[in-house]
């Protein structure tokens, strides 16, 4: 089974699996990082734990489509569409006017994947749909032809008709599989997916088999990276809980670990497999950490209880208001501090977000303003810098946070 030419490097068939089953995986990596979130989801509410995770898949199916340069997208717009800002569509657009079709394809095959409950069968029937889903927002893609670039329909949720390649950053054509050995071929990656060996392998050995074989092969005239990475994503979500995360504006690296397993270095692409969903569990517990932290909301809420008390209380309501909004200053500091020190503090003010921060202590102003002494409206903060130095450090850190 060969497809080759004089200049081109010739297809070869895919491995089989035991020569993935034979590398390393750093089981003791993964196995911490489980063990940590599992404690942080004991002790947090399940829709915080959903919402968490919601942010990671969706922003991987955001990015995906960027990897394959469909359109341009920001790390900050990104995080827009992943936390569901609303008004994310029109930025999206703003963005790059050809982007919302596909983001909202992708966004829906991988709810889809989600939601999965880990009994379905990976068939070829099923990628073929996958394939279809992802790309319901492409009509067309373009092909090399002795006359030049050609654009064509695209044939959702078929196998290839024609011949594809690609050329190597060192120039070469590299030649994907054969039209007539796709399906033989596809067919054999199942039947490797539903072995024993496979089942009983760890999960990002079998999501980076997965994917490779995929990549390898190039069964669909186009959208293959992106079948590739739901797949594997379909994978590492029933068994560890994340998608595969591939961000557009670290592509490369991801090339380069493709082009290592080409050229039989498969230690080297599975060890960027693991440590891509390393990151995306770290992220995963940054998320739910910065969620079990009290917040400034928390905060003023506790500043406005006190300073609702009658003054039969044993702490008079201008004492405590002073007490409580010394706590929401530090809080600041606290938060400031955080976010340029660690990764958690960047998440945390992906999450709580400038305008609520300058909702809620706006708010606070405007109601029990007559309880207020005026030393006690000197100690709360004025929402307008905060808002502008909170929106300031968003612009900064939010795309270290995707990153």
């Amino acid at each position: 089974m060969e497809g080759t030419d004089r200049q081109g490097r010739p297809y070869s068939p895919i491995r089989d699996f035991p020569d993935f089953s034979r590398l390393r995986v750093d089981s003791g990596a993964f196995d911490a990082a489980l063990a940590e979130l599992e404690l942080l989801q004991a002790n947090l509410n399940p829709t915080v734990v959903y919402t968490s995770r919601e942010i990671i898949v969706r922003s991987a199916a955001v990015e995906t489509g960027a990897v394959e340069q469909l359109y341009e997208i920001t790390p900050g717009m990104t995080m827009s569409v992943a936390l569901d800002e609303e008004g994310w569509q029109a930025g999206v657009e703003r963005t790059d006017a050809n982007a919302l079709a596909h983001v909202e394809a992708q966004l829906a095959a991988y709810q889809s994947i989600r939601g999965d409950s880990g009994t379905r069968l990976i068939t070829e029937a099923w990628i073929r749909n996958l394939h279809e889903d992802l790309t319901q927002g492409q009509q067309s893609y373009t092909v090399l032809t002795p006359i030049g670039f050609q654009e064509r329909p695209l044939p959702r949720g078929q196998y290839k008709d024609t011949s594809n390649e690609v050329i190597t950053r060192k120039g070469e054509r590299h030649l994907y599989c054969p039209v007539t050995d796709t399906a033989p071929e596809m067919g054999r990656l199942v039947e490797w997916m539903h072995s024993e060996e496979f089942a009983e392998s760890h999960p990002v050995m079998q999501a980076t088999y997965a994917h490779w074989g995929l990549t390898h092969i190039h069964p669909f005239a186009d959208g293959n990276g992106r079948v590739a990475r739901a797949l594997a994503s379909l994978i590492l979500l029933r068994t560890v809980g994340v998608p595969l995360l591939i961000t557009a504006d670290r592509k490369y690296p991801y090339f380069q670990a493709l082009e290592a397993f080409d050229v039989g270095e498969l230690q080297a692409g599975l060890d960027y497999f693991q440590n891509r969903c390393l990151d995306a569990l770290t992220w995963f517990a940054e998320l739910l950490r910065a969620a079990a932290r009290p917040t400034i909301s928390h905060h003023l809420m506790q500043l406005k209880t006190l300073t609702s008390r009658t003054e039969q209380d044993i702490e008079s309501p201008d004492d405590a208001a002073i007490r409580v909004a010394e706590a929401v200053a530090a809080n600041l500091e606290k938060a400031s501090q955080a976010a340029a020190d660690d990764f958690s503090g960047q998440v945390s003010l992906g999450i709580h977000r400038p305008a609520r921060i300058y909702s809620d202590i706006t708010g606070f102003r405007e109601i029990n303003s007559q309880k207020l002494s005026p030393a006690v409206k000197e100690r709360i903060p004025d929402p307008h810098p905060i808002a502008l130095r909170y929106g300031q450090l968003m612009l900064t850190l939010v795309p270290r946070v995707i990153n």
